[in-house]
């Protein structure tokens, strides 16, 4: 019996859309907005919050873990953290050494990386701090000068 390792192409797409919804959205917010993500949004950052929220709730995976009646779809908690805590020193051994790990994660954050055309690689973040800086700067213009 083969084991069959891929992924259903519409959950597939799911994963394709949110792994470039927090590249493209949600990392230019965390440069920006630096340090604020465990602080309440004023109204000038939920205006650019909510809209992202509202994306994410129309494809139905806003906190899809909690119930319907919370705003979620009821898919529970698939492997609740203390599990997770508790099985990590088995699933490091059996999972493989840390070098295969990072192998496998500097693979997956460098695969969209390209060359640059000057001395900075693309992924630089002074680079990234400007591209996200230009795409909200209409609602930065007062906090560019309180920095």
């Amino acid at each position: 019996m083969a084991w069959d390792f891929e992924t259903d192409p519409e959950y597939q797409a799911q994963l394709d859309w949110a792994d470039e919804f927090v590249r493209d959205e949600v990392e230019p917010l965390d440069l920006v907005w630096r340090g604020k993500q465990f602080t309440p949004p004023d109204d000038r950052l939920r205006r650019v919050i909510d809209p992202l929220k509202e994306e994410v709730r129309k494809r139905r995976l806003w906190a899809t873990h909690l119930g319907p009646e919370l705003g979620g779809e009821g898919h529970g908690h698939e492997m609740p953290f203390h599990q997770m805590i508790m099985a990590a020193s088995v699933l490091g051994i059996a999972g493989g050494p840390t070098e295969v790990h990072k192998v496998t994660v500097a693979r997956q954050v460098l695969r969209d990386y390209s060359a640059s055309d000057d001395l900075w690689p693309s992924q630089h973040i002074p680079r990234r701090l400007a591209a996200a800086r230009a795409k909200y700067a209409e609602y930065l213009e007062h906090e560019i000068g309180n920095q």
